[in-house]
């Protein structure tokens, strides 16, 4: 196996267990992979009115630091400007809205919740 697939299988498994957490939290997954021109987005949820943009970043190991120090200011932009894009294609109105990025590494999830 190519180390792109593996990197892709791994990225899509942390998905996985980034959305059935959230869903544990009593998030809706509303969509997983959005993509405009702004970027992307791995996962959306609601909860009591909160929408939730989040990053999920997952690690194999701590080689190269902890999942979430991978996601950087232009990230962070990219994310906000693609939020902004579904926001207004959507046009529903929502108590409160935040990006979080999930973490996942080999012995845990961790996300600023």
């Amino acid at each position: 196996m190519q180390n792109r697939d593996w990197n892709r299988e791994i990225g899509s498994a942390g998905e996985d267990l980034a959305c059935r957490y959230l869903a544990a939290m009593g998030y809706e997954i509303i969509e997983r992979g959005f993509r405009c021109r702004m970027g992307e987005l791995d996962i959306i949820a609601l909860r009591e009115g909160e929408l939730v943009f989040a990053e999920v970043k997952t690690r194999t190991s701590r080689r190269y630091g902890r999942p979430g120090e991978a996601v950087d200011r232009t990230k962070l932009d990219h994310m906000r400007r693609c939020a902004e894009y579904y926001m207004m294609m959507t046009e529903r109105m929502y108590e409160s809205v935040r990006l979080e990025v999930v973490e996942i590494d080999i012995s845990h999830i961790r996300c600023g919740f």
